[in-house]
This record gives structure tokens, sequence and C-alpha cells, in this order.
């Protein structure tokens, strides 16, 4: 593990309620597989987010430290852009809550959710929800809440539906 890991480690394992993953710990092989396997690589840290104050927590850390850091949410970066070596990898694959609100014709999701976990959440009001067909595939370009009116689905857009932080894990303006 680098001296950054590290250093990241000692800061986190304070206060974040998610899962801390290094090299040596049991279940890190697991944590660190990402789809396309040709593009494996070995971070020196793996932080499984439980919720939005782990999130910024591991911002927090990582901008304070400088540590080269990926942002996995459901691992399907065919590049290899949610993963790196020897730096920290924040993992939101866990949050992949999805909140429906009939009355607003709005869904809400968390950073790792799938279409599979959204196509199951809007099933039953019949939204359409027609993006792309593997249901295993992440929500990039609309990854914290879409607005699902009529027959199409519009991307929110970012200055008001999006939730968007800053490196050091404040809320940007302009977010919900």
């Amino acid at each position: 593990m680098t001296k950054a890991a590290d250093e990241v480690y000692a800061v986190l394992k304070r206060q974040f309620r998610g899962e801390l993953l290094r090299p040596s710990d049991d279940g890190y092989e697991q944590a660190r597989v990402i789809w396309n396997g040709m593009m494996a690589k070995t971070p020196g840290l793996i932080a499984r987010c439980t919720d939005v104050a782990d999130i910024q927590a591991a911002l927090r850390a990582a901008s304070s430290t400088y540590i080269l850091t990926a942002v996995r949410c459901g691992g399907h970066s065919l590049a290899g852009h949610s993963s790196c070596d020897g730096g920290l990898m924040i993992d939101l694959s866990r949050m992949r809550a999805v909140r429906v609100e009939p009355e607003h014709r709005r869904a809400s999701f968390a950073g790792g959710c799938l279409l599979g976990n959204i196509y199951l959440a809007t099933h039953p009001t019949a939204w359409p929800f027609r993006r792309a067909s593997c249901p295993t595939r992440e929500r990039r370009d609309s990854s914290w809440a879409v607005d699902l009116a009529g027959s199409r689905v519009t991307a929110a857009s970012p200055a008001t539906k999006w939730k968007d932080y800053h490196g050091d894990g404040r809320r940007l303006p302009g977010s919900c």
C-alpha cells in the first residue's frame, strides 16, 4: 500500500460507515474486480460507500492527500476508469437505492445504481425507461435523478436535479 493510501485510511477509519479494504484484507480481491478484466488494476485502498456522507468523507480525504482517485459506479468502465493502481477507489456499487415519486413523475437513484434497478423500481408505474439494452449498465449521464415525463426520458438538469460535490466534499452551488 502506498503512503498516500495509508494516510487516507488513517483519516477515513474514524468516520467512514462503509467498508475500507486494503490489499491484505479479506474481500479486497473480489471488491477490486471490474467488468473489463483486461483493465484490472490494484488500488491501494477501496472505500465502499454506503451513503452521501461516506462519499463526501472519501472526497475530502482524497483531496487533502492528493492521492490518485477513481470512482466506481456500476463497474462497467470499458476503459478501466473506475479503478486505479495504488490509489483510492471510491466504490459506489453498494448504493443502488431507487426512490420513485409518482406524484411528480420522477425517480431518483444512487450513484451505484444499475439500469436493472431502475427498470424494477419504475416498472409498476408503467413509466418507460428506454436508454440501453443491458440492465447491468450504470447510468453515467444522469446518475442522480431523471424526470420521467410522458413517453420519453429526459435527463435532469445538472443545475436543478444533480447532486454535485467539490473535491473537498462540499455540495456545489446549484445542486439540489
